[in-house]
């Protein structure tokens, strides 16, 4: 997934970015016949408009280049690159179409959970998400001296792969679930 395009005309404009102190990534884990495994990439991008006096003009979209995930082993690697058909569909998408929350705003180095309702697009089928994001405005230099204007993300959400019309791999003596869970940690810094 990678923040791509939230924008209206009272929002400011944010991309995903890593910092000395933060790295972006998205890590997906899935349960195996004999064990657990987890899959991490950093490459995000995206683009987003954050309207942090009122949430409900937000937009976006967030992508993840799925071709860089690593689990560890080459081998798995190469595997899930395959049955992820990453050659022909390369990248996951989530567009964000609505965020709503009991708090409408992001007060300044307070965390904030809100529902993000949009669409994900995996191996070219795209499906409605809806799952509760964590959001922090960061508007200025903190103790660790990151400069300040920052928006971070975390998300954590299933999927199954059947959706998408992947099959679940077989390895061996080992199948892995259909289910995959999804955590994003992302930092975007405004333009």
């Amino acid at each position: 997934l990678s923040i791509n395009s939230i924008a209206l005309a009272a929002g400011e404009s944010y991309v995903p970015q890593n910092d000395m102190h933060h790295f972006n990534q998205v890590v997906f884990t899935s349960e195996a016949t004999l064990l657990t495994f987890s899959g991490k990439t950093c490459e995000i991008s995206g683009n987003a408009i954050v309207d942090t006096d009122n949430l409900d003009k937000s937009s976006g979209d967030i992508k993840i280049d799925l071709s860089t995930i690593d689990t560890g082993i080459e081998k798995r690697n190469n595997h899930m690159k395959e049955v992820l058909e990453v050659n022909k569909y390369p990248f996951a998408v989530f567009k964000l179409d609505e965020l709503k929350g009991t708090k409408n705003v992001l007060a300044p180095n307070k965390s904030t959970k809100v529902l993000a309702t949009g669409n994900i697009t995996i191996h070219g089928v795209t499906k409605p998400l809806k799952t509760l994001l964590t959001l922090k405005y960061m508007p200025e230099m903190d103790k660790m001296f990151r400069q300040g204007d920052w928006v971070a993300l975390k998300a954590n959400f299933d999927i199954k792969m059947s959706d998408f019309g992947i099959n679940p791999p077989k390895m061996l003596a080992m199948k892995v679930s259909n289910k995959i869970n999804i955590d994003v940690d992302v930092m975007a810094m405004k333009k």
